[in-house]
């Protein structure tokens, strides 16, 4: 088993692309409480984006509004079995989750720093 997990720790920010692409599956699995489902951001699933790896992420509005069936893998719950469904759905169709993982790296871009910046600029100036 320890050829096919590995957990680490805290990473140094300069790393964390190294780890990312590296890994085969980025996994946002949160609890649906109160601050998930409705005061999240997280940073992490924009980066989980332009990765372009398959992204598996719990059903939650703060998910949706950027994540779903097109561009991730959505899981009802944060439980187990549904996780591991995901993680054999991506598995057994490679095709379909590089599809759902390019479409995610497409779909970050109007997420980039410059594109925020861009939209402030554009709502000031009307």
């Amino acid at each position: 088993m320890d050829d096919y997990i590995k957990l680490v720790s805290h990473v140094d920010r300069k790393l964390v692309v190294k780890y990312l692409k590296s890994f085969d599956i980025l996994a946002m699995p949160f609890p649906d409480t109160y601050h998930y489902r409705y005061r999240m951001s997280p940073i992490k699933m924009f980066e989980y984006m332009a990765a372009g790896k398959p992204i598996i992420a719990t059903d939650l509005p703060t998910i949706r509004e950027v994540l779903g069936d097109n561009n991730s893998y959505i899981i009802n719950s944060d439980e187990v079995p549904y996780f591991i469904n995901a993680v054999k759905d991506i598995a057994d169709d490679p095709a379909e989750a590089d599809k759902r993982a390019a479409r995610a790296l497409e779909d970050v871009q109007q997420y980039t720093w410059q594109k925020r910046a861009e939209n402030i600029l554009n709502f000031i100036r009307r």
